[in-house]
């Protein structure tokens, strides 16, 4: 049997998640707003230690880890600058938070302002998928700016949007959590978030063979790809071949002309 809602019942549930989604908000707004007059009035007083002791307290003190309570201080200063034009809040902190990958706050109004406009001329809602290819087109244009609410330098950690988050949780669960660490750490690396989306998107075992040369080599993701790629040929040096052997399992077969190649790591073998 059918079951019918009345409107009443429509009106109470559409105003349940109305203030669902306020109150997710206005959370994320009021942690982003604490982390920040705790940056700004150093209110720990740090000193001069206050560059990196900073997360440190703010994970003792609350368990957050750096990269969540600076995304919450991002999102509050993206919604703080678009108050402060006196404009439409984001609907939620996802969208400000994409917002705030803007270097330059001043652009931040005219950005949200021509997603607002375009979405309404179109007939379309305003999405986080939206506001991400927005900004993107904008930051492909953009100049570094400082920021008013500095809160360090996050050089050392890669910063991704939700998408590439995804491609890092793929890497992981083939590559395990050192090598995610490592690659969101970037330590003796450079990887954009491009990078891992294209390591991501290979299959299984080229996701896992590519730790060896993006790490052990210092190789970028496209020179690793072209690499493992390479037919074997006339100009293939004899080291070449061993590392296509150890990366694949320690065995390569390949074909030259009319010969059959066959490398084997037997080292390999006998230390097992």
């Amino acid at each position: 049997m059918e079951k019918l809602v009345t409107s009443d019942e429509l009106e109470r549930i559409s105003k349940a998640i109305r203030q669902a989604i306020i109150n997710g908000r206005r959370a994320v707004r009021d942690l982003g707003s604490g982390l920040i007059t705790l940056w700004e009035e150093d209110l720990w007083e740090l000193g001069e230690n206050k560059e990196n002791g900073f997360w440190v307290h703010v994970y003792d003190s609350f368990g957050l880890e750096r990269r969540s309570a600076r995304a919450a201080m991002v999102t509050e200063r993206t919604f703080r600058v678009l108050e402060e034009a006196h404009m439409p809040l984001p609907l939620n902190d996802s969208q400000a938070a994409e917002l705030g990958r803007l270097e330059d706050d001043d652009k931040v109004p005219n950005v949200w302002r021509r997603i607002m406009e375009e979405c309404e001329k179109q007939d379309l809602g305003i999405t986080v998928v939206r506001v991400r290819d927005a900004v993107r087109q904008e930051r492909a244009h953009e100049k570094p700016k400082g920021v008013d609410v500095d809160m360090g330098n996050d050089e050392d950690e890669l910063f991704l949007s939700e998408q590439g988050e995804e491609s890092l949780a793929r890497i992981k669960a083939l590559c395990g959590k050192k090598v995610a660490d490592a690659i969101r750490q970037k330590k003796n690396i450079k990887l954009t978030e491009d990078g891992v989306k294209k390591w991501a998107d290979q299959d299984d075992e080229i996701v896992k063979e590519l730790p060896r040369y993006v790490f052990d080599q210092g190789w970028s993701v496209r020179k690793a790809l072209n690499y493992m790629s390479k037919i074997i040929d006339g100009d293939t040096q004899v080291d070449e071949l061993i590392m296509m052997a150890r990366n694949r399992g320690g065995r390569l077969v390949g074909n030259y002309q009319d010969a059959r190649i066959v490398v084997e790591i037997v080292l390999d073998y006998v230390t097992r």
